[in-house]
């Protein structure tokens, strides 16, 4: 009873801990979707608005330099007219653009086009007069026209020095600045970035920058509109190459800018007003410490997979806010050019885990009233099996001292006990059948059928092997019995470990004889073979152990076989009392015929062709004659079996062909071609009787 309650306990832990653990991976697996597809919705986003800057980077370099368009110069202020309608009607295209300008390398002169809060469009030229200052134009354009604003004849502005400007002089290629305030006059300050395109000479001197700028304040109301479960949110984050981080788009693009009097900055991660982004970079900075750690330590980790995930995948992190567990993935941005920037999505786990949580619930309340329900059972099963099982114990006492009387065995209401009660009367069905029998494994074949050994047979093909040894009659009488016994012993023991090896069934010994079959009681289809692989096999054991006797003194019993293949009756000869597995038909006196044969041909193994044709690729054989064979209408052709294929001695499969060729030769009474091949294959075994 303990033990049955025992397994209940298990049984409903094991389960209750399985409902939870496939729960949770289903939640985790649909979280990690959600945040997934949204991490990749967020970089379509980003990288279209990345792409079309680089883009027009990279076309505005390329039409600067085309000698086809006017005024036919390579970029100076000349052209600044040019380039600002360019940049203007660009612009209009691509409203997620801020600002488009060309600095020079030559004087410090630049243009632009800067989008202002209200959209309005605002091309300026900076160019440096004869005093060597420069002189800034601002322009309004009104159906085409350009109207000057604003002139300054001082302006102290030089890009040369500016970061993007730096950045893509020191690179030569295109290359993004991090993320820095605009300052944008009158409109309020927001944090942007800058794609920086150089561009040169045919010399390879640097004429100057082009520039593509668009602030992240469109990024932060996208990320608004994104919705990550209920109270979750999706952030952008931008790793600097001092290797700490910054918050560079939040749903909320006030929290970003921190304002110091007339200055404005990224706002610090700890001065963050949103305490769930606080929380966030502070776990962002700690993975960050890790991966850094690792990669400086060749860690596995680092080799595997970033810490902070990469453009393929995503990484997976928790954190706490106010003790209120939150889920969270990180990936990096794809892109050989692009910032190195991360994009995070987070959820709060109990949006999750709410559903596993109540499951766990529901499954405790069903555990409890399962093990109540067990306790009420428990007694009235422990009767049902005690019982039962006592009288099966008395049986296998009984069935252990051979005692196989028919008594009735208890029944049991419980599945278990009743088929081990069944199964107790079968064993000692099978055990009443193997007194019968002494094949070992027809033995094993009843026990396993679980049926009583039965008078009757079947038709089915197998091969018989008869052997016999020579002159037995003539030994025994110049030996005492007890060194006769001996020495027939030893030989059967070799005969039968052969035969049983290849899968044989040794049916009967009869004086100094021994028949064995293939392919019963188990089907065999290569039965054939190995009967014929059982005789080569006897013969190598024998000659050994003939050398040994001929060193000892004693005499050799030398063997012949004779292997037929042919349907017989095979099954259970006898009575009631006694039966024999045996073999019985014309297939059975032929293996015998063959094994007597030998005295006349002077061999030790012969087949016959049925035996021989499913064969004969493996084996390597001779036909010897057509006999007439007692209870046979029709001649047999009978073959000598020389060995295995690729175990034979050399010159053996030649011997053997040569024998075949004379022998068709002869069968078609070409007496001179007969005569010719039987002389060549007389050279080859000069003492060879048959030939």
């Amino acid at each position: 009873m303990i033990t049955v309650l025992g397994l209940v306990v298990l049984t409903l832990l094991v389960v209750g801990f399985g409902s939870y653990h496939n729960a949770r991976i289903a939640a985790d697996n649909l979280a990690a979707q959600v945040l997934e597809q949204t991490s990749e919705r967020i970089a379509e986003r980003i990288l279209f608005l990345l792409q079309t800057a680089g883009i027009q980077g990279e076309l505005t370099r390329k039409l600067l330099l085309n000698p086809d368009i006017p005024p036919h110069t390579l970029p100076t202020a000349q052209t600044f007219p040019v380039v600002t309608a360019y940049f203007y009607e660009v612009m209009r295209e691509h409203p997620e653009l801020t600002f488009l300008s060309l600095g020079l390398e030559a004087k410090g002169e630049y243009c632009h086009v800067e989008r202002k809060i209200d959209g309005t469009l605002v091309p300026q030229e900076c160019i440096r007069n004869e005093a060597g200052k420069i002189e800034r134009t601002d322009y309004i354009v009104t159906n085409g026209v350009r109207h000057r604003i604003l002139f300054n004849p001082d302006w102290g502005y030089d890009p040369r020095v500016r970061p993007y400007y730096i950045a893509a002089r020191e690179t030569g290629r295109q290359t993004w600045t991090e993320t820095y305030i605009f300052v944008n006059d009158p409109s309020p300050d927001s944090p942007g970035v800058t794609c920086a395109t150089p561009v040169y000479g045919p010399d390879r001197t640097l004429l100057g920058v082009v520039s593509a700028d668009f602030n992240l304040e469109a990024l932060c109301g996208f990320l608004k509109g994104i919705a990550v479960g209920r109270d979750g949110f999706a952030v952008v984050v931008e790793v600097l190459k001092s290797g700490e981080l910054n918050l560079i788009a939040h749903p909320d693009l006030n929290i970003l800018i921190k304002q110091v009097g007339n200055e404005h900055s990224l706002m610090p991660t700890e001065e963050l007003k949103d305490p769930r982004a606080r929380a966030l970079m502070r776990q962002l900075k700690r993975l960050r410490k890790e991966e850094r750690r690792d990669a400086a330590h060749g860690g596995i980790r680092a080799l595997v997979h970033n810490v902070l995930g990469s453009a393929e995948s995503s990484a997976r992190f928790d954190f706490r806010v106010e003790n209120v567990p939150y889920l969270g993935t990180c990936r990096r941005l794809a892109g050989a050019n692009a910032p190195n920037w991360l994009i995070c999505t987070v959820v709060p786990e109990k949006e999750i885990m709410g559903g596993v949580w109540r499951s766990n619930q529901l499954t405790l309340a069903v555990g409890v009233v399962s093990l109540l329900t067990s306790l009420l059972l428990a007694w009235r099963v422990s009767s049902q099996v005690a019982r039962p099982l006592e009288g099966l114990a008395r049986e296998t006492e009984a069935i252990g001292r051979l005692d196989l009387g028919g008594r009735p065995i208890a029944r049991s209401n419980i599945r278990e006990v009743e088929r081990l009660s069944e199964a107790t009367e079968e064993m000692k069905t099978g055990l009443r059948s193997f007194q019968k029998y002494v094949p070992a494994e027809l033995v094993r074949a009843l026990l396993a059928s679980g049926q009583e050994a039965r008078l009757g047979g079947e038709r089915r093909t197998v091969t018989i092997c008869f052997a016999d040894f020579v002159d037995f009659t003539g030994i025994s009488e110049k030996l005492p019995p007890e060194q006769l016994v001996e020495l027939l012993g030893a030989n059967l023991q070799v005969l039968s470990e052969q035969m049983l090896a290849a899968d044989g069934t040794v049916d009967k010994y009869m004086g100094d004889s021994v028949m064995a079959f293939w392919g019963a009681p188990r089907t065999n289809p290569r039965h054939a073979f190995d009967a014929c692989r059982a005789a080569v096999r006897s013969r190598q054991r024998l000659a050994e152990l003939h050398a040994r006797w001929k060193r000892e003194g004693k005499p050799p019993l030398f063997t012949r076989f004779g292997i037929h293949t042919g349907e017989v009756i095979v099954g259970n000869i006898g009575h009631e009392a006694r039966l024999n597995y045996t073999v019985v038909g014309n297939a059975v006196n032929l293996a015998s015929r063959l094994e007597g044969l030998n005295k006349h041909f002077s061999t030790e193994i012969l087949i016959s062709e049925a035996t021989y044709q499913p064969v004969r690729s493996e084996i390597v054989a001779r036909p010897l004659n057509w006999v007439a064979v007692k209870g046979k209408e029709e001649a047999v052709l009978v073959y000598e079996l020389i060995g295995l294929r690729g175990e034979t001695e050399r010159g053996a499969e030649e011997f053997a062909e040569l024998c075949a060729q004379a022998l068709t030769a002869y069968s078609n009474q070409a007496w001179a071609r007969a005569i010719e091949l039987f002389e060549q294959a007389l050279r080859l075994h000069s003492d060879d009787v048959p030939v």
